[in-house]
């Protein structure tokens, strides 16, 4: 057992749904973010392990950032993964890396 925690942005599916399936299944805590509904990938994860937080979050909402967080509170975040579908013309991976960098948190 683990007291670590992983931050996985964009975990609907895809890559981001295998990482955290990953740090899951390693007994990592993970907060897995979806901008939308919960995919049913996570949630049957979720349910599986009992080791997943899922959080709606648009990584190009400044405020929905703030918000998750302030949710998050003092919980310390070990590592982060940015697995978003695709960039937005105001978010380009370069400029998006930053809110989630270990000082951010």
């Amino acid at each position: 057992m683990t007291d670590r925690t992983a931050l996985v942005v964009g975990a609907s599916r895809s890559l981001g749904l295998a990482l955290a399936g990953e740090f899951a299944d390693r007994g990592w805590d993970v907060v897995a973010t979806v901008r939308g509904d919960t995919s049913e990938g996570l949630a049957e994860l979720a349910a599986r392990t009992g080791r997943v937080t899922v959080e709606r979050l648009d990584i190009t909402d400044t405020a929905g950032i703030a918000a998750l967080r302030e949710r998050l509170g003092d919980r310390r975040i070990d590592r982060c993964s940015s697995t978003p579908a695709s960039p937005t013309p105001t978010c380009r991976p370069h400029r998006c890396r930053p809110r989630c960098s270990p000082r951010s948190w």
